[in-house]
């Protein structure tokens, strides 16, 4: 049985934090998503050095992979944690390992981290401890008590801002 090619897939951290792309002796993938959320020059600049010397390919991810990563965003109340950058980075680590590859996951977030651990992704945080075990989020109303696992930003009962709370799963 052939051995998963190690990849990697790049969070914007990654491009802020460092030359990763550079330094990495395996293919660095990101997102359109992660392009656009880039700001600064040196980051940009960073982004480009890696994509012109051929370490970096920019790959945007299925609607099905983005269906399946919001299903499950949702159901672990991280949906709204999530930027449209977040979500195409893991959504296109769901596809790369569904076609074979080993991807990791270069980021700093945690929301990121706990979908990546839910899906048995591998990730590598890059200036924090990272995370250990899978947490759940729920909405609840610090006024009334009541918890929602949508995603409303103020409760229906009495009307006061909702706020989250960390459930642990392992």
């Amino acid at each position: 049985m052939k051995k998963p090619r190690k990849v990697y897939v790049m969070d914007t951290t990654a491009f802020i934090a460092g030359s990763y792309a550079l330094s990495l002796n395996s293919t660095c993938f990101t997102t359109n998503y992660v392009v656009n959320e880039l700001k600064d020059k040196e980051s940009y600049s960073k982004l480009e050095a890696a994509r012109i010397m051929g370490k970096l390919l920019i790959k945007d991810p299925s609607e099905n992979s983005l269906s399946k990563i919001k299903e499950i965003s949702y159901k672990l109340g991280m949906l709204h944690k999530l930027s449209k950058a977040d979500l195409s980075i893991l959504a296109l680590s769901y596809e790369l390992k569904k076609g074979g590859y080993e991807p990791i996951i270069l980021t700093d977030d945690y929301s990121v981290m706990n979908i990546a651990k839910e899906l048995n992704l591998e990730f590598k945080p890059l200036r924090t401890k990272g995370i250990t075990k899978v947490a759940r989020l729920i909405k609840y109303c610090p006024a009334c008590g009541r918890t929602f696992r949508n995603n409303i930003t103020h409760c229906p009962i009495c009307g006061s801002k909702l706020r989250s709370k960390l459930l642990k799963k392992s």
